[in-house]
């Protein structure tokens, strides 16, 4: 909020809770119930301390009363291929490397964090639907300058990137990968950082997560 300028949204991208195919769950609602009959004893990964992958995981902690152990990984990569090697029982993984994985079967997905479902997972509840209604986390992704560069220049940069992500070929890009095009003004971006860090802070002091 201090260095930078906003510019515009581009993209909002759901992430997806998958679990290894050995966990004996078939939805969310079988997972609460697992963990709280094991608490301590199922493990969700992330790509590291702090990382809206980790959150998702503290926010699931702290609506359904469960007691999960955090596994962090280097990045989102490693996190996959920790679930896949059976490491640990469970992610919110962003969705480009989960789908093909759920598609071949290799993950199951319980659910999405996202208000409406996507349409690259059309047939995966949102984790409203499977029952904890206040579960909304979403992987924004958008356009800062450094602070400091010109109003014409932002208006410009927001008018151009706005024409970007309403191009038919981006967008068909954005289909497959189960992000959602989205654009703003500048002030409604920086509303939207001030907003989600609020949020998102509340998890950071629950959790007592840090960076490495």
């Amino acid at each position: 909020m201090r260095d930078f300028t906003p510019v515009t949204l581009i993209a909002a991208t759901p992430l997806i809770l998958v679990v290894h195919p050995s966990l004996p769950v078939k939805s969310v609602k079988d997972l609460i119930a697992l963990s709280r009959k094991h608490p301590n004893d199922i493990s969700y990964g992330s790509s590291g301390n702090g990382t809206i992958v980790h959150l998702a995981g503290e926010m699931l902690k702290a609506m359904a009363d469960i007691r999960i152990v955090h596994v962090p990984y280097k990045g989102s990569p490693q996190a996959i291929t920790g679930l896949l090697g059976g490491e640990i029982a469970l992610l919110f993984a962003t969705m480009p490397p989960a789908l093909p994985m759920v598609a071949a079967g290799r993950l199951r997905a319980l659910g999405v964090t996202t208000p409406q479902r996507t349409a690259a997972a059309p047939d995966v509840p949102t984790m409203k639907e499977a029952g904890l209604k206040d579960f909304e986390l979403v992987l924004y992704s958008g356009i800062l300058v450094p602070r400091g560069v010109p109003r014409p220049v932002v208006d410009r940069l927001n008018a151009e990137f706005g024409k970007a992500v309403r191009a038919p070929e981006v967008q068909s890009v954005y289909s497959k990968v189960g992000a959602v095009p989205v654009t703003s003004t500048p002030e409604e971006l920086g509303a939207h950082v001030q907003s989600e860090m609020t949020k998102l802070g509340k998890l950071v002091q629950l959790s007592g997560a840090r960076v490495d």
